[in-house]
């Protein structure tokens, strides 16, 4: 389960409450620890969907790929 402060490049890439969740300050992280510390069901969904999402898309081999792609094309 991960929670992370809000930021633009890490939206684009996980869904807000299905995959990870995000918070504004300090104020709405505490309130998303308690919130999901109670609430056992609903993080550990959000944790599985993270952990699909992540061994899908972003692994070092992704990444390694992604990096050869771009020196293919600047070639």
């Amino acid at each position: 389960f991960v929670l992370v402060d809000d930021q633009k490049d890490a939206r684009a890439l996980f869904q807000d409450g299905k995959q990870v969740v995000f918070f504004k300050d300090p104020l709405d992280l505490r309130e998303k620890i308690c919130y999901y510390a109670a609430h056992d069901k609903e993080r550990l969904a959000i944790a599985r969907e993270g952990q699909r999402e992540v061994l899908k898309n972003h692994t070092y081999q992704h990444r390694f790929q992604q990096m050869l792609s771009i020196l293919e094309v600047n070639r």
